[in-house]
């Protein structure tokens, strides 16, 4: 079997978990009835499901099923296991586990094992691919969003230096103008007040 390292998730959970194996010793012999593995043509074992969530591995994962008819159910909870995890997280945090599931299934179908481990290597080949080009599209997206706040921000912060520059060129033009103007005027009033003034012609 596969071991797993605990997860702040996994102790979440351990009380819940351990109270359901108990109710499933005394009441699942009912509820799973139809779930013997050695015997692949209960209906149970004929329900064959595959991740929703990475619709590029179903052709592999229902493989899986011909390659190892034992743990069928097994296979089925690891493919919906899977989604719901995908579903609270993303692909790629969830393809670790999807891994280790099928990994797990595959020791336990002792008389296809051999069989059965190499077509589980290559889908979980398959769903690490899916997961890193996951991962990538949405850095990539990210990455994307960055640069183009980034050079929204840049124009904005150019615009702004780009108005206060006009501004400032247009107050201090007005100034020259203003000041020009007044010294005109000043001239011309005082030779209407006093016309002795010296005249420069």
């Amino acid at each position: 079997m596969v071991t797993r390292l605990p997860t702040e998730e996994g102790f979440k959970c351990r009380a819940a978990a351990s109270d359901a194996c108990i109710v499933l010793k005394l009441l699942g012999s009912f509820a799973y009835g139809d779930s013997n593995y050695t015997d692949p043509t209960k209906p149970s074992a004929n329900v064959l499901v595959t991740p929703k969530t990475a619709p590029s591995m179903e052709n592999d994962y229902l493989s899986l099923y011909s390659k190892c008819p034992f743990v069928n159910i097994t296979l089925a909870s690891c493919a919906t296991n899977f989604d719901l995890c995908a579903l609270v997280h993303s692909v790629d945090f969830c393809a670790n586990d999807l891994c280790h599931c099928m990994l797990d299934a595959a020791e336990s179908d002792v008389q296809h094992k051999s069989q059965c481990l190499n077509s589980v290597a290559h889908t979980c080949r398959i769903a690490l691919k899916h997961s890193s080009e996951v991962l990538m599209t949405r850095n990539i997206t990210r990455n994307f969003i960055i640069a183009a706040l980034m050079i929204v921000a840049a124009a904005s912060v150019g615009f702004a230096l780009f108005f206060m520059y006009n501004r400032a060129n247009s107050d201090r033009k007005k100034k020259e103008e203003g000041g020009k103007y007044l010294q005109i005027h000043t001239v011309e009033s005082s030779r209407s007040v006093n016309p002795l003034l010296p005249s420069h012609n």
